[in-house]
């Protein structure tokens, strides 16, 4: 999630003003077990 925000991926949709949903899966290699975080945004600001 933290990579989504910092590369500031959700600028793309700043026009389109509704509800965004952020999905970001992550896969440990050692473990071989998948997570996943989802949060929805309301307001997609775009950051500089």
């Amino acid at each position: 999630m933290e990579q989504i925000k910092g590369r500031n991926y959700p600028a793309v949709l700043k026009e389109f003003g509704g509800e965004v949903v952020l999905v970001g899966i992550n896969y440990d290699v050692r473990t071989g077990k998948h997570s996943c975080v989802i949060e929805k945004i309301q307001d997609v600001r775009v950051s500089k």
